[in-house]
């Protein structure tokens, strides 16, 4: 919100995760300006990974722009749903411990510093996000450091 682009968002977010331990932080999802179904796209996928979603400010109602819009929006939506329990269990241990549900990835892999990175999270302890924030351009994808381990996309399941 407050005119803070969605770069800035998704940095301030993680970035509270390690100063302080703050376990719920969250952006207002689609900021205080109504800019185009690209952003709202955009600010929904990076805050249906975030320990607290909330549509906030302008006139971010998906169906004022396209039914493809509204079935983006719902998927992005149906994904947080069936990630309910583990944000519970999450949430209850948050409370217990001050540990995130936003996490940057040097609180688990402190030995890469590539993890030491802003721009992209661990959700649920477990979940990579690395979110595309270039609403200007039709930008698909990103550098992103993936940390050891087996990982699979939670898309398409390769």
């Amino acid at each position: 919100g407050d005119h803070v682009d969605l770069e800035a968002s998704v940095q301030t977010m993680v970035d509270s995760g390690v100063h302080g331990l703050k376990p719920f932080v969250h952006s207002d999802c689609g900021g205080d300006l109504r800019l185009s179904a690209g952003a709202l796209m955009r600010w929904t996928a990076h805050c249906a990974f975030g320990s607290i979603l909330r549509f906030h400010g302008a006139d971010h109602r998906a169906w004022t722009y396209s039914d493809h819009m509204v079935d983006v929006v719902r998927n992005y939506l149906s994904a947080r749903y069936r990630l309910l329990p583990s944000l519970i269990a999450a949430g209850n241990k948050a409370t217990e411990t001050g540990f995130p549900l936003v996490a940057r990835g040097d609180l688990f892999w402190p030995e890469f510093r590539e993890s030491a990175t802003n721009t992209q999270y661990i959700f649920l302890e477990d979940i990579l996000v690395a979110p595309l924030w270039n609403i200007l351009w039709n930008t698909t994808g990103r550098s992103v450091w993936v940390p050891p381990g087996d990982w699979e996309d939670a898309w398409d399941g390769s």
